[in-house]
This record gives structure tokens, C-alpha cells and sequence, in this order.
């Protein structure tokens, strides 16, 4: 389950920062997230009502439609014109565009910027990839990614009833975790309203100091109830650290590292990297 996971986490945002306009490429790169933060809110509700065993089986039915649907969606025009096959290439830009578009000048925008890369290229995509012109959006993607997944979104996430559980919650911690998925899941929402207009960076900006603040706030708590401290009065203030701190998770480092990769990695090592 984890490989064919990282398998779809890469080739799908791959896909659409190579058949996405890029006028909205921004909005539509939250998607993955977007849908992936449903399935997180599925897993929450369902939980309250289902055991391990029978969740499991639900989560083995979701991929049958996605499996489906990939048989009627064409390879990426990029992927068709690196092979050679331009003419297939214009037949899925013409899938992807609609019947009445004009695909010609952004199919020859493809091939050129194939043969660009094409001519500067060696044979080896890894030493393409290390190169100095490309050194710096891979350092920038793989600072993304590493500093995304040590943000603690995991660990609340997969832990969020036992943490409400042992903060003493005056709340359900079944329906603290409830709340924090339907957070989870408008905060992309928010983002994709947030992320043309903010720009990739700010929203970055935002996300990182709402999440040291919210995590700062929730260690305290922690520590002062471990001390001794009577908590009866502040018992709203882990599901209010997690809310806020999901808000900030959904609205920059959840999608935007996924986002950027599709945006900053030159296009032809991006590609032979997914798809090897």
C-alpha cells in the first residue's frame, strides 16, 4: 500500500503540471490535497462507527473507481512528444482541451521546449538532475518535502483521538477528530482561493508560523497538565490548537511542496524521474 502510495503521490502532480494551463495550474495543483484531505475525513467519520477490519475493506474500494478512470484519460502530451509520438501528442491535447480548441501553438510550444531540453541534455537523467542550473530546485523541492513531513502533521493526524484523549478533553475526542478533518478538509478550499493571489511563498510564510504557534501552545498545555496543573478551565484548547494547526498545514506546506515540484523542476528530469 505504502509503494503504490508514493507511486500516485508523485505521478499525480507530474500529470497535471503537464496538462494543467498554467493560468491555472496554481488552483487545480491543490486537488491531490484537496481529495486527499476527503478520504482523511472519511477515514475520521467512518472510524467512529467501523473497526480496523472493516475500515480496511472500505479503504480497499476506494481506489476501484480511480483504477477505472485511468482508462479513459490519455498519457500527458509531454510524455507522447518525448516518445516521438507528436500525433498522439495532439489527439490527447485535443482530449484535454476540448473538441473546438486550437492545440497547435501549444503543441509546438512542447516539441520546442522537448528539444531545448533535448540538446542540453546528457544521457543520464540523474546527472541532468545534478547539474548546476538544476541543483537549486531540487535543494528547494527536497527542503519542501523534508521540512512537510517533520511539521508534526503525521503524528496528529494518525494520533488525533489518543492526543484528545489524553489532553482530557471536555469535548468527544471521537468528535474532536471529526472537527479536525472537516477543518482539514475547507482549509484547501481556502488555499486554492489563497494561492494565485498570496503566492506560493506567503501562504509558506503563513502556514509555518501558524503551526510553530499552534505547536508551542499544544506542548504547553501538555507539559502543564504533566506537572500538575488543573486544565478544567482551558479543556477547549487542544481541539483549538488543532484546528488552527491544520488550517495552517492545509494552506501552505500540505500542498504548496507537491505544487512546486510540478512548477520548478525542469520539465524532461521531471518526467523520466516519475515514470522510471
Amino acid at each position: 500500500s505504502g509503494f503504490c502510495v508514493g507511486i500516485a503521490s508523485l505521478s499525480l502532480p507530474v500529470y497535471l503540471g503537464e496538462t494543467v494551463q498554467p493560468e491555472v495550474r496554481g488552483t487545480l495543483g491543490l486537488l491531490p490535497t484537496a481529495f486527499g484531505n476527503i478520504g482523511i475525513l472519511l477515514c475520521f467519520v467512518a472510524g467512529k462507527y467501523m473497526d480496523w477490519s472493516e475500515l480496511a475493506f472500505l479503504g480497499g474500494a476506494l481506489p476501484v473507481p480511480f483504477l477505472v478512470l485511468m482508462f479513459l484519460i490519455p498519457e500527458t502530451p509531454r510524455w507522447y512528444v518525448s516518445r516521438g509520438k507528436e500525433e498522439r501528442a495532439r489527439r490527447a491535447l485535443q482530449w484535454l482541451r476540448g473538441k473546438k480548441a486550437d492545440v497547435e501553438p501549444e503543441l509546438k510550444g512542447i516539441v520546442k521546449s522537448h528539444c531545448d531540453a533535448e540538446r542540453h541534455a546528457s544521457q543520464n537523467a540523474i546527472f541532468d538532475l545534478l547539474k548546476r542550473s538544476n541543483l537549486k530546485p531540487l535543494l528547494i523541492s527536497l527542503g519542501l518535502m523534508f521540512f512537510q513531513q517533520l511539521s508534526g502533521i503525521n503524528a496528529v493526524i494518525f494520533y488525533t483521538v489518543s492526543i484528545f484523549k489524553d489532553a482530557g478533553s471536555t469535548i468527544d475526542e471521537n468528535l474532536c477528530t471529526i472537527i479536525v478533518g472537516v477543518v482539514n478538509f475547507i482549509a484547501t478550499f481556502i488555499a486554492t482561493v489563497l494561492i494565485d493571489r498570496l503566492g506560493r511563498k506567503m501562504l509558506l510564510y503563513i502556514s509555518d508560523v501558524m503551526m510553530i504557534i499552534t505547536l508551542l501552545t499544544l506542548g504547553s498545555f501538555f507539559y502543564y497538565k504533566n506537572q500538575g496543573g488543573d486544565i478544567s478551565n482551558i479543556g477547549w484548547l487542544p481541539l483549538g490548537a488543532f484546528v488552527i494547526f491544520v488550517v495552517g498545514f492545509s494552506l501552505g506546506f500540505g500542498p504548496i511542496p507537491w505544487l512546486m515540484m510540478g512548477e520548478i523542476l525542469p520539465g524532461k528530469n521531471i518526467n523520466q524521474e516519475s515514470f522510471k
